[in-house]
């Protein structure tokens, strides 16, 4: 028998209110419901719903038009090793709780078990997360023991033997494997995940000092960390003499904080969550890109991640305060910025200041936005008040580029979140009008899939920035050494078939077909930013393009057929 370890998380908590609980194989969503609504002590008074992110798949409890949705359905096609699943209650106070799913592994019970925790039991008819803070001193304790003794005598599930969806009804299976794969190919992945048991690295201590991890290295890889820190050329050190130099250069004051500032939100989450757990599974490859974490930490088996005792206790005396507040900032606005160089190529500081205040509703200057771009050369450059890919800087391109955005609005989706993404993976995800193109690349031309990415990025890359179909369909043939005329035929149509849907910097993020959309519908742009002239929050506002509005299960579908959202549209078809 096997069973699930996941980890179930408040979203927006802070810091994050979260339970790692394992539950066993063949039991239903509404099995699942009753656990979560348990262990965070929810109390079954409001509906419910599971989403299945990416596949539009919808599982809801009863509600009053009688969807039974989560009783007839099995938790176990969805749940593979990395699987996100979101789980709302109550919505009114809209409660999102995210489920990884961070192992598969051997469980002879039928009923769940909490192994860790973090933060207390919910509040119900609060408000939501922000009115929970208001009143998080009436929240009771969460007492594991106890909960487990109910979960133990009151959860026994049998087999859950109930119908589930024909294996045609959804992503089939190769394209499950392209998302996987995806997943993996944008860095996505938290981290936990293989067939090794999770308690067993547990037990490991981490080591006591930074200094005794680098015992365990070459003198070569000790001199190649020194100058990848832009470290003082060390003395003529024996081995044992320059781990500890190294150690303690890393770990002056001034040169951990440089280490922490130039680092991404994830990889101090890694590190952080590695001090939590007392070491964490982790990609190699995820290691090696990383400063924080490969100076910093130690690397078990080539998968374990640690963090010594030293390290960690440096760590906790400048992870507070106005330096966490500052890297938080950072964080944020990098995020705005690497998002809108994305979707638009070039833009001005002052738009993005607008969009940033229409989404944030705090203050910002163009000043400051500026100084973030300045921490990322390579990537994003200023010139004349315009943030910009660092390429368009050269013979003034973006002067071009700016002259064919001229009469467009900028795209906005409707949630920050939406808007984020696109900095955070750098790409445009595969759906429904590009996958054929990927599918072509894996299956008619032979690749694997990481470099059937490669290739579905370079040509979205391309396409993004003007470039014509025939021109891509040429570059991605004579990558694979492919000469034979009726493939670059068929490639090239399936670039033109996707073309207008692909987001381009001189739509301004739009693609072709919403751009037509828009002009169908003769939409005003002047409707998409607020006026300049409306400088405070309250009145700077974005207008996202109407396409991205979210629509929830239970609403008629916008088609018009007069069902459900989650009946119709909603519903990925067979």
């Amino acid at each position: 028998m096997k069973g699930y370890q996941l980890k179930i998380t408040i979203k927006g908590s802070s810091p994050p209110i979260w339970r790692r609980v394992i539950v066993p194989e063949k039991i239903s969503f509404e099995d699942l419901d009753n656990v979560i609504e348990y262990i965070f002590g929810w109390t079954h008074d409001h509906l419910f719903s599971f989403v299945i992110p990416k596949e539009r798949i919808y599982f809801n409890g009863p509600s009053e038009a009688g969807d039974e949705e989560a009783v007839q359905e099995g938790i176990d096609r969805w749940f593979y090793e990395k699987a996100k699943i979101i789980y709302t209650y109550d919505f009114g106070d809209d409660w999102e709780h995210t489920i990884l799913v961070e192992k598969i592994l051997d469980y002879d019970k039928r009923y769940p078990q909490v192994v860790k925790f973090k933060g207390p039991n919910m509040i119900e008819d609060c408000g939501g997360i922000w009115g929970f803070y208001d009143v998080i001193d009436q929240a009771e304790p969460f007492e594991m023991e106890k909960v487990n003794e109910y979960l133990k005598a009151h959860m026994k599930f049998s087999k859950f033997e109930g119908s589930t969806y024909p294996e045609d009804y959804g992503l089939p299976y190769s394209e499950k494997e392209m998302y996987e794969e995806l997943r993996k190919y944008l860095k996505t992945m938290a981290g936990a995940g293989g067939e090794e048991n999770f308690e067993d690295f547990g037990e490991l201590e981490p080591e006591e000092s930074l200094e005794e991890v680098f015992k365990n290295y070459k003198k070569d890889d000790l001199l190649e960390i020194a100058r990848d820190a832009n470290l003082p050329k060390p003395a003529r050190f024996k081995k044992a003499e320059l781990a500890q130099w190294l150690k303690n250069s890393l770990l002056e004051s001034g040169q951990f904080r440089k280490v922490l500032t130039e680092s991404t939100q994830e990889e101090v989450g890694f590190f952080q969550e590695a001090i939590e757990e007392k070491g964490i599974y982790i990609q190699a490859e995820l290691v090696s890109v990383s400063p924080l974490l490969s100076f910093y930490c130690g690397l078990r088996d080539g998968e374990f991640l640690t963090v010594p005792k030293d390290v960690e206790e440096k760590f906790r005396k400048i992870y507070t305060g106005s330096f966490q507040r500052e890297l938080e900032r950072h964080w944020e606005l990098s995020g705005y910025c690497k998002s809108a160089v994305y979707l638009y190529g070039v833009i001005s500081l002052e738009d993005l200041a607008k969009i940033y205040r229409g989404y944030e509703h705090k203050k910002i200057t163009a000043k400051e936005l500026a100084d973030i771009a300045a921490r990322y050369p390579g990537e994003m450059t200023v010139k004349d008040g315009y943030l910009m890919e660092e390429e368009l800087e050269e013979v003034d391109l973006y002067v071009r580029l700016l002259e064919d955005q001229e009469k467009l609005p900028y795209y906005l989706p409707m949630d920050k979140e939406d808007f984020l993404r696109y900095g955070e993976v750098e790409c445009q995800e595969p759906d429904e009008h590009t996958l054929p193109m990927l599918e072509f690349f894996s299956e008619e031309m032979d690749q694997d899939m990481p470099h059937s990415l490669i290739l579905y990025y370079a040509v979205l890359d391309s396409l993004q920035k003007n470039g014509e179909p025939e021109e891509c369909a040429s570059l991605a043939m004579e990558y694979c050494k492919e000469t034979r005329k009726g493939r670059k035929i068929k490639l090239t149509k399936i670039i033109k078939n996707l073309q207008p849907y692909v987001r381009t910097w001189e739509n301004r993020g739009f693609t072709d077909y919403e751009v037509e959309a828009m002009r169908t519908e003769k939409q005003d742009a002047s409707r998409v930013l607020a006026d300049s002239k409306k400088e405070t929050d309250k009145d700077c506002k974005v207008v996202a393009f109407p396409g991205t509005k979210k629509i929830y299960p239970n609403d008629p579908c916008p088609c018009g057929s007069g069902k459900k959202y989650k009946y119709c549209c909603g519903r990925k078809k067979k």
